[in-house]
């Protein structure tokens, strides 16, 4: 069975949903139902996912109160709120798609047969390209990992983490629930031929995009990796924009909120797992070179 569940959160997206709304009614795998939760938009957002729910039946569309202030957990409230009542025994998946997405028409089918094909995938996805200027660029490299924007569940993987996205004060909780599902023994896997694209323009200064990186290393420190692993990443992604001063930048931001007391906020067993196949992944490349 293919009876996917999409949920999309959305606050002011007026400029942007459109897209989205176009890409998935324009599916040849349709989902069973979209729900559509507005996050207290002032921009219109709510007036053109009313009008759209008008014209196709599988899309419910739900309100909630956003609380006041910028918040990295927003999503997850919204997302958590729009599935307090489904019945998920209705559903083989379970899905987020971000309101700024675009995907192509043969997207949730060929997502669906990624599940087909491999009983123990509990989250599948395709690969994000992010708008930036004029073009779209992708850090998205990671077979073993999707992006929250389009991340897709086998809903009994989603029960087995809880049946909910974390609230993280610092995000990541598309991480958060990648670990807890290896952490269950399914396993995470992107199809990197399957490009999703996020129309939202990324900023372009470097001042931007190293506040940017600074805020991911204080969310890699509160999802638990390990100081090692984190310098290894930096180094390795050193290219990645703006190139070094955002590697710099992203240790700068772990090593703070290390040095502040700002400790890991998942689960020490959870914490444990993590840090134990980072441990693996570092030990691989020199277990290769010696055979």
């Amino acid at each position: 069975m293919n009876r996917i569940l999409l949920i999309t959160p959305a606050h002011n997206e007026s400029q942007l949903l459109h897209r989205l709304l176009e890409a998935v009614s324009c599916q040849d795998l349709l989902p069973k139902e979209w729900v559509i939760i507005d996050d207290s938009s002032t921009d219109g957002t709510l007036e053109i996912a009313r009008e759209f729910a008008k014209s196709h039946y599988f899309v419910r569309l739900i309100t909630t109160v956003r609380p006041g202030g910028h918040s990295f957990g927003s999503k997850a409230r919204a997302f958590n709120f729009a599935i307090q009542g489904l019945d998920l025994d209705k559903f083989d998946f379970i899905g987020n798609l971000d309101a700024d997405i675009s995907v192509s028409s043969n997207y949730l089918s060929s997502i669906a047969r990624m599940f087909a094909c491999n009983p123990q995938l509990g989250i599948a996805g395709g690969r994000v390209f992010t708008k930036n200027g004029r073009r779209f660029i992708s850090y998205d490299n990671s077979l073993h990992s999707v992006a929250g924007a389009v991340q897709m569940f086998r809903v009994q993987c989603f029960r087995d983490i809880g049946a909910s996205y974390l609230d993280l004060p610092f995000g990541g909780i598309d991480a958060a629930a990648e670990i807890l599902a290896r952490m269950n023994g399914w396993q995470v896997k992107k199809n990197p031929d399957l490009h999703a694209y996020e129309h939202r323009m990324t900023g372009t200064a470097s001042t931007g995009l190293i506040s940017s990186r600074y805020r991911l290393g204080r969310r890699f420190n509160s999802l638990g990796y390990s100081a090692l692993f984190q310098l290894l990443r930096c180094l390795s992604r050193i290219s990645d924009a703006p190139p070094v001063l955002g590697s710099f930048a992203e240790i700068v931001g772990y090593f703070r909120a290390r040095i502040s007391g700002e400790g890991p906020i998942l689960e020490p067993d959870v914490v444990q797992f993590l840090r134990s196949e980072q441990r693996n992944r570092l030990r691989a490349p020199w277990s290769q070179n010696r055979q």
